[in-house]
Order: C-alpha cells, then structure tokens, then sequence
C-alpha cells in the first residue's frame, strides 16, 4: 500500500514482481533442499538404501522424494494459514528449538574435541 502511495499502480507492480520470484524461488530451493535431505535420511537410516534423487533418481527415491515434498507443502501452506497470534506460539516453540538445537551442536563439539583433541 505504501508503494501505490508513493509511485502508484505501476510502482507498486515493479516492487510487487520481483519480490513475488525471489519468494518462490526462495520456497522453491527450501522445499528442494527439505524434500532431498530427508528423503536421502529416511531411505537410508530406515529402508537402508542409498537415495540421491538428483544423481540416481530411481522410483522409489522420486517416490519418497515427493512424499517429503507434499508433507513440506501441507506444513507450509498451514503455517501460512494462520493467524499472526497463533504463528507467535509456534516461533517461540521454533525459537526454542534453535536454542537446543545450537546447544547439541556445541555439545557434540566439545566432546569431540575432548576425546580427539584439536587437529
């Protein structure tokens, strides 16, 4: 609104177009990298075979791929369906997790380095 206020209907065109492709390819690259990474993870930790949908993309590794990349789009697509008062419940649940997340990282780093000692 600030846009059509300051350069009008084609201004706000030429800001709205661009920011519309980089969120989809933005969308585009998070849902490639989710649907890839856990599909590689789940075949190999539970079905143990090997799953590179880029570089040996057999049917069941496309399978499972786009299984991944359906449960991506139901999770984004809710998230996006909510209001702001009920995404602030869910970014303090996220917020929280990054917090250990980060915390079993240095954990796991410090260890290492304990058994191993610096290279």
């Amino acid at each position: 609104k600030v846009s059509g206020i300051f350069a009008g209907r084609t201004g706000t065109l030429l800001m709205q177009i661009p920011l519309f492709i980089s969120a989809l390819g933005t969308l585009w690259s998070f849902s490639s990298m989710f649907s890839s990474s856990t599909a590689n993870v789940f075949t190999t930790y539970f079905l143990s075979k090997h799953c590179n949908v880029y570089s040996d993309p057999t049917s069941q590794c496309v399978s499972t791929y786009l299984l991944f990349m359906g449960i991506f789009a139901a999770v984004v697509i809710f998230l996006v369906l909510m209001d702001m008062s009920e995404q602030a419940t869910v970014q303090k649940y996220l917020t929280l997790y990054r917090v250990l997340a980060l915390g079993a990282m240095f954990v796991t780093l410090v260890v290492k380095v304990n058994e191993d000692g610096l290279p």
